[in-house]
């Protein structure tokens, strides 16, 4: 008997309508743990090579790992791949909450879309019944709208994932929208479920998922509920939510700001979580089974429309910081703004800073962009262009397709601060400071990306002894300073890289777990196997996320993205202009040793990056080739 999965998936063909009820081979299950590593094996088993991400043959797969849909902490995300329209490789983005949890109980694993609808369509799963229904009632909606149609059409007790107008209109960065709050954001998923002519799924599940050892999985769960307050990071996002981290990171020049010149945003202490609360309360919302409540929304504030949640770190540094905004109530409705038409923040924020800095330079100007002007520090002109992306309008449709794209058009002087790796837009965090975590932008298989890597400055000489006592199970047993690329620092990025990595290809939330957050490493093999019953060790779970690193390198490597990818903008070899790191740069010369040094551990060939064979056979990924 299988614990934890069911063992099934969806396999939905929008070109035909066929549905059909597949079972998933018990060895690839037992092998990946479900989750991403087993979305990876069918997109590398099922995709040709060099299809169009936005076309008919691509494939859409909505993956689950062992604990959604049960009662353990910090286990309720999902995750959806693809090939990305962002960067021509492989795409995943993960979020957690209620959606995947009912689509395990529901009764199954993972969704696979295949195809593309005639007509704009919506998927309803409600446990063993699955319906393909006509969409044309919903399409060019946005969010909220279609959430309340379809909650009154099918009931509350379903959880929805849909796109908005932006997925609608190809943006390719354009997001999948759950319940609202939570959001698959990053890599364009939601642009991909657009060209299916797919607005929305929506679940609803009513069966219990079994799991090996209930005693066991409720004790750890009561651990965690009794004691996760102790931990610093969890008390403050428990009472505050993730973003309340944004003063302070700012005081410590911690993100990019004004298109990443420097690293500091003068009055940017303003965006403390109160200034978002316009005179209401600050509420908490739940996942599935998390006690922790990270998530957070606003009540009573008059100035809002109150749907969509509190702002995150991302909305708020993505939007105020990289175009030098001090204004909370204007970045509350930006944020709102890209939940309700459903696109990314990062990517969207990035790529008005990088045509901020465009304005400034004289490289653009207002005729080209039909009388539009992006300046940092001014509201004018942000609305507008966002509201023409989201509709495939004018500029605006230039816009939606990111910056590798717009400076292709608008001129090699815009590469050097044209701030993307492999096509996707660098997270705000900055990697002047976070040498650890450029490394990661510059070589994820995936892109740049926030939770890549734990950040450097979880580990240097100022932070907690506790995240230091943590990662002693790693054998990592020293302080490392945040700013630098020493080979220390680089065995330090492989191993954590790899953490992160089995966190992402199982569904745990890294808001839960060690190295920073509560439960320790000695715990979470115990939890993976109270609800699967396999033999679990902390050495197996970081060859799990070696696993998802190798698959996703070679799924890239398939799609033509090169070593010579495996680089960061020359802006950041640039010196932070202003405030508490200025000076503060990448030496080029210490980046490519550390990505060679990397390429070693990680068995990669040094002169074209691919795996070597005795890295393959190690982990039995020699079928993929």
């Amino acid at each position: 008997m299988l614990y934890g999965f069911n063992g099934k998936l969806l396999r939905v063909n929008l070109s035909t309508g066929e549905i059909r009820n597949e079972a998933i081979p018990d060895d690839i299950l037992k092998k990946y743990l479900g989750g991403a590593g087993v979305a990876l094996h069918f997109l590398l088993k099922e995709l040709d090579r060099g299809i169009d991400p936005l076309g008919e043959k691509n494939k859409l797969v909505f993956s689950l790992g062992p604990g959604a849909g049960v009662k353990a902490p910090g286990m309720d995300m999902h995750m959806v791949l693809s090939k990305s329209p962002l960067t021509g490789g492989v795409g995943e983005s993960q979020t957690p909450g209620w959606w995947g949890p009912r689509l395990k109980k529901a009764g199954w694993d993972m969704i696979i879309i295949e195809g593309r609808a005639m007509y704009p369509s919506f998927l309803v799963i409600d446990d063993d019944r699955v319906e393909l229904r006509g969409a044309d009632y919903l399409w060019g909606k946005d969010t909220h709208t279609v959430q309340k149609i379809l909650e009154k059409e099918l009931g509350k007790d379903f959880s929805i994932a849909q796109i908005g107008p932006a997925g609608e209109n190809l943006v390719r960065f354009a997001s999948i929208v759950c319940d609202l709050i939570f959001i698959n954001n990053r890599m364009g998923m939601g642009a991909v479920m657009g060209s299916k002519n797919l607005k929305a799924i929506a679940v609803r599940g009513t069966k219990d998922v079994p799991v090996a050892d209930e005693k066991t999985l409720e004790e750890i769960y009561h651990y965690f509920e009794d004691n996760f307050l102790t931990n610093p990071l969890n008390f403050l996002t428990t009472q505050e939510g993730i973003a309340s981290a944004v003063p302070s990171s700012n005081q410590d020049g911690l993100f990019s700001v004004r298109n990443a010149q420097t690293s500091f945003l003068p009055g940017g202490e303003i965006y403390s979580v109160g200034s978002f609360s316009g005179g209401g309360s600050l509420e908490s919302v739940p996942c599935f089974s998390c006690p922790a409540r990270c998530k957070k929304k606003v009540v009573g504030n008059n100035k809002i429309e109150g749907h969509y949640g509190a702002p995150s770190m991302e909305s708020i540094v993505d939007f105020g910081f990289t175009l030098d905004l001090i204004d909370p109530d204007f970045i509350f409705q930006l944020h709102e703004f890209s939940r309700k038409y459903g696109f990314d923040t990062t990517s969207s924020g990035v790529t008005l800073g990088f045509l901020a800095e465009c304005f400034e330079k004289g490289l653009i100007s207002k005729e080209e962009t039909r009388g539009i002007e992006i300046s940092f520090g001014k509201k004018e002109g942000i609305l507008p262009l966002l509201e023409d992306m989201v509709k495939g309008k004018g500029w605006g449709n230039e816009v939606g397709k990111g910056v590798k794209y717009l400076s292709s058009i608008l001129g090699k002087e815009t590469i050097p601060f044209a701030l993307e790796v492999k096509g996707k837009e660098i997270p705000l965090h900055e990697p002047r400071v976070k040498q650890m975590l450029g490394l990661g932008y510059a070589i994820s298989p995936s892109g740049p990306d926030t939770f890549v890597v734990e950040h450097d400055t979880d580990f240097d000489e100022n932070a907690p002894q506790l995240f230091l006592d943590n990662i002693q199970a790693l054998g990592l047993l020293e302080r490392l300073p945040a700013p630098s690329l020493e080979a220390k620092k680089v065995r330090m990025f492989y191993y954590l890289n790899q953490v992160f990595s089995f966190m992402d290809a199982l569904g745990l939330c890294i808001f839960a777990f060690a190295p920073c957050r509560f439960l320790p490493f000695s715990l979470i093999s115990p939890l993976i196997q109270a609800i699967t019953g396999w033999e679990m060790s902390l050495f197996r779970l970081m060859k799990i996320g070696e696993t998802r690193i190798q698959l996703e390198r070679l799924f890239n490597l398939q799609e033509g993205i090169e070593k010579k990818e495996d680089w960061l903008p020359e802006r950041f070899f640039e010196p932070v202009k202003s405030g508490p790191r200025r000076g503060l740069r990448i030496n080029p010369r210490d980046l490519k040793e550390a990505i060679e040094l990397f390429y070693s551990f990680a068995g990669w060939n040094i002169d074209d990056g691919f795996p070597e064979r005795g890295k393959l056979e190690e982990l039995a990924l020699t079928d993929y080739l």
